[in-house]
């Protein structure tokens, strides 16, 4: 952090570990020390453990043979990240993220208003 003479200037560094990460849903809970802990996951279909397809005398792959197939036949919940945050933290986060919605919400009320505008001007 380096600091100007009426700024203070903070730059933003990715760590090595740095990643995107896509969370379909999430799990909270409290810590034994009273912090809040989050689960983020994606949540896909399983990828088979194996499959075994018979071969054809033209040495082409027939058909999948199912009965050999080793398949978990479940939908997988990838855990992506644990993070662990205090109150403080989570009530700032929960303010930012209720800025976020109204910010959506009117952009997107803005766009409906336009496409209807554009319906009516159309004659439609």
């Amino acid at each position: 952090m380096s600091k100007g003479k009426d700024k203070l200037v903070i730059d933003f560094v990715k760590s090595n570990f740095f990643r995107v990460l896509h969370v379909d849903d999430l799990g909270i809970a409290i810590t034994p020390n009273l912090d809040i802990q989050v689960t983020l996951w994606n949540e896909r279909a399983s990828i088979p453990e194996r499959l075994v397809y018979s071969i054809n005398e033209e040495s082409e792959i027939d058909e999948l043979l199912l009965e050999e197939c080793k398949n978990r036949n479940s939908v997988l919940r990838e855990v992506e990240a644990l993070f662990t945050i205090d109150t403080n933290t989570a009530r700032e986060f929960i303010n930012k993220l209720h800025e976020c919605i109204e910010e959506i919400e009117e952009l997107e009320s803005i766009d409906t208003e336009e496409t209807e505008e554009a319906k009516n001007d159309a004659g439609g």
